[in-house]
């Protein structure tokens, strides 16, 4: 399968990789967090990564959590949530300063938060693909 030449090889491995990880970041968590926004705006105004690839992964993200993984996102928030070895963990964190604004005490929260970190392979994988594939300007 052949890239278009309308895409541009100027954006590096790291760039399409952080596009694609925070795209599916941004589509696996339930709401608009405060986390969220700031990611967001670190994207935007510091890092410059493209935005097609943030979007698609954005997309495919949402669509497979909405329908597809909200039950075991669920599931494992629970699972990590009740786990009696991680008490004081969640304690801790709940005494933090800034950490409850994360919302890791939502079980869905937790859970899209671990399925993002599980997905890192997967997408490292489609950004050294897609730059592997692009034309050389």
């Amino acid at each position: 399968m052949a890239i278009k030449p309308r895409y541009s090889s100027r954006s590096s491995f790291l760039q399409i990789l952080l596009a694609l990880l925070w795209g599916s970041w941004l589509g696996f968590t339930p709401t608009w967090l405060t986390l969220q926004v700031a990611v967001l705006l670190v994207a935007i105004i510091f890092l410059r990564l493209p935005w097609i690839w943030m979007a698609t992964s954005f997309a495919v993200s949402w669509l497979a959590a909405a329908f597809l993984l909200d039950p075991l996102m669920d599931k494992v928030g629970v699972l990590l949530l009740r786990e009696p070895a991680l008490d004081h963990f969640w304690t801790e964190m709940a005494k933090a300063p800034v950490l409850p604004w994360t919302h890791f005490n939502n079980s869905m929260v937790l859970g899209a938060f671990l399925l993002g970190i599980l997905t890192i392979p997967f997408w490292a994988y489609v950004a050294w693909n897609l730059r592997r594939r692009a034309p050389a300007y």
